[in-house]
C-alpha cells in the first residue's frame, strides 16, 4: 500500500510538471506591424513580421493575394510575404489573410493606395 501511495505520488508531480511546461500559443507583430498592410494598386508585393511559439500556417482569402510561405516553424521576427496582382481597373476588391498558430488567429486586412504606387 505504501508503494501505491508513493508511485501515485510521484505520477502527480509527474503529471503536474509535464502540464506546466504547455505554452500558450501567441502571435505576435513584429516592431511597427499592426493589422493592416499596405498594398499598392499595381501588381505589389508586402512584407508583414511576426513572432509565434507555435507551428503556424497562413492563408488569404482572396485569389489576387497570394501569401509566401505558406506556414512555418515557431521562431522571432517571420517575415510573410503578401504578392498581389496588378488591379489596373482600380475595381474595389477585399482580401484577409489569416495566420493561425495553436488554437489563436490573427486577421490582417490589406489597405489599398489609390494610387499605382504608394
Amino acid at each position: 500500500m505504501k508503494g501505491l501511495i508513493q508511485t501515485l505520488a510521484t505520477a502527480s508531480v509527474a503529471f503536474l510538471l509535464i502540464l506546466s511546461c504547455t505554452k500558450d500559443p501567441f502571435i505576435t507583430p513584429g516592431p511597427g506591424a499592426g493589422t493592416t498592410v499596405t498594398v499598392a494598386s499595381a501588381a505589389s508585393t508586402a512584407e508583414y513580421v511576426f513572432s509565434t511559439n507555435y507551428e503556424w500556417t497562413a492563408r488569404s482569402s482572396g485569389s489576387w493575394l497570394t501569401v509566401s510561405p505558406s506556414s512555418g516553424m515557431p521562431g522571432d521576427n517571420i517575415i510573410l510575404k503578401l504578392s498581389a496582382g496588378e488591379n489596373a481597373n482600380y475595381d474595389p476588391r477585399t482580401a484577409t489573410v489569416t495566420i493561425t498558430a495553436g488554437e489563436i488567429s490573427r486577421t490582417l486586412t490589406p489597405e489599398f493606395c489609390k494610387f499605382l504606387y504608394c
